[in-house]
Order: C-alpha cells, then structure tokens, then sequence
C-alpha cells in the first residue's frame, strides 16, 4: 500500500510538471491527491507522518479547486451544447465566459507559483515524509476497519442528502462514494497473498456500483456549478459563485 501512495505522489508531480493542456493538468493533479488521500485513510489514524501529509494535500486541493471547477463547467457547457439543448447563442456566450475564468485563474495562479515549481518542491516534501515518517505497521485488521469507517461514513452520507438533497449534502455523499471505491480499488491492486489476507471478497460488483452512483451525483453537481455560473454572467446574482467549491 505504501509503494502505490509513493507511486500517486510521483503521479502528482509529474501533473504539476504542466503540458500544452495546463486545465486537464490540474485536473489530473486533483484526481491525483484524491487517490493520494484515500489510500493514506488505509494506512494509519495515528501516523504522525500520514496525518501531516494528508493535512497538506487537503490544502493543496482547497488551493486548486476554484481553477478545477472552472475547467469542468467550460468542458460540460461545451457537452451540454453539442447536445443540442437550448439556445446556441446563449451557450456561447456562457462558454466563452467560462474560458475568461479559469484563463483567468490560470494566470493568477501561476503568476503566484509559476509553472507550479512551488507545488512540485511541496510534492517532493511529502514523498520524503512517505519514506521516512510514515513508520506505521500496516496490519490486515488496520485496512478492513478502514474500509468499514468508509461504508458507515457513505451510509450516512446518502442518507442525509435523500432527506435533504441540496449542492452540499450531495457532494458530501459523492465525495464519500468516491473515497470508498478509490480505496476499493487500492485493496484490488495487491497482490493475491496480501488481498487474500483482507478477507474482503473480489467486491468488483460494489466498485462498479459505487462508480456508477459517483458518476451520476457527478453530472448534478456539475449541473449546480454551471447554474451558477450562469446566474453570475447574466448578472442574476451576485453571490452566485459563493459555493463553488464543490469539488473539494
């Protein structure tokens, strides 16, 4: 388990190296730090080392998340367009705005930590402290107790945002989801003696189910943030985009 976060953490720095395409760049980077995460959750509650890194890369994705959900309403305008749906000119007008923020938040970011050299020293950082502060003996029990913590914590999850289904309380179950197929499949890429050891089953069933339910609570999510970028650019509310960051 250590190896696979060793091998996100190398993952995310090479994200942060930037391509020609700097927004699905931090996408990826985003994704990155969810793996990263969810496979830190297995290994230890306690580990100082693990508690630091985990504290850092929350950070890190709050920094990145404004320029992310940017990227992604540009991208699902774009979908929603060459769909057919609604006024062609309309969309166009949301798209192009769409482009002027997160071009804008793209330069601001990178006039703050240009070509992300920052982030890539703080990624650098945080490999060391998996190599040599994470010392936390990694037991069978230690990854099914985590495992369980994550099916309570989607349990209650769902059921709050069935009782009350608003943009935050979705997100959180979705966000939960997320978690708990990501470290599903952290415990699928084992190898056979170290997965057999789990008692945990093949769960390949529950991993594609939970996929399905994170994609689907993804699209409406994606439909909040679009709605309210929309509100902001025809000027029908100007706290429209106080709750963007959705997609921590």
């Amino acid at each position: 388990m250590l190896e696979q976060a060793g091998r996100e953490c190398q993952a995310l720095g090479k994200a942060f190296e930037l391509s020609d395409s700097p927004h699905e760049d931090v996408h990826s980077a985003r994704k990155s730090i969810r793996r990263l995460r969810s496979t830190l959750a297995l290994l230890g509650r306690a580990d100082g080392g693990i508690i630091l890194m985990d504290s850092r890369l929350k950070a890190m994705a709050s920094g990145l998340s404004a320029l992310r959900d940017a990227h992604v309403a540009h991208e699902f305008a774009l979908q929603l367009r060459d769909s057919g749906i609604g006024d062609a000119s309309r969309w166009a007008s949301l798209i192009a705005y769409c482009s002027e923020l997160r071009q804008a938040l793209l330069k601001r970011a990178l006039e703050d930590d240009p070509g992300f050299q920052r982030h890539r020293i703080d990624v650098g950082n945080l490999l060391v402290i998996l190599r040599t502060s994470c010392t936390c003996h990694i037991g069978s029990s230690q990854i099914c107790q985590a495992i369980e913590r994550s099916e309570e914590s989607l349990v209650k999850a769902m059921h709050k945002a069935r009782r009350r289904p608003e943009a935050s309380s979705i997100h959180r179950w979705r966000r939960k989801a997320r978690r708990l197929k990501m470290q599903l499949q952290a415990v699928a890429r084992l190898d056979d003696d170290a997965r057999g050891s789990l008692h945990l089953g093949e769960r390949k069933h529950q991993r594609d189910e939970l996929g399905r339910t994170v994609d689907i609570l993804g699209r409406i999510q994606d439909l909040y943030l679009l709605r309210n970028l929309a509100m902001a650019h025809e000027g029908k509310d100007d706290e429209a985009l106080s709750d963007w960051n959705l997609a921590t």
